[in-house]
């Protein structure tokens, strides 16, 4: 009985083990993200004039940028500024 008690608490150990060293290598590539390559996301800004003729709507001009300019992802973020400019901000996760 005893030595199926100890087989037990070893390979027990053994499998909490690989989730242990899993965490611990995690925690520490997210604590010195700097020395393993890019830290920060890639972004892209561009301003542009644009001629517009269709509805006034933010979701219509997010729609109408995403047709001419061929952009992907999801709208994250939209807001229209007091002196007529607009953001709208296009979300894509996993790109570089």
């Amino acid at each position: 009985m005893y030595k199926r008690i100890r087989s037990l608490h070893l390979f027990t150990g053994m499998s909490l083990l690989i989730f242990v060293v899993m965490y611990f290598v995690t925690g520490y590539v997210m604590i010195h993200r700097d020395w393993f390559g890019n830290p920060d996301p890639a972004s892209a800004v561009r301003t542009e004039t644009l001629e517009y003729t269709g509805d006034e709507t933010l979701d219509a001009w997010a729609v109408y940028l995403q047709n001419t300019y061929g952009l992907t992802g999801q709208i994250e973020f939209r807001r229209r500024f007091r002196d007529g400019r607009m953001e709208i901000v296009y979300l894509r996760p996993g790109t570089v």
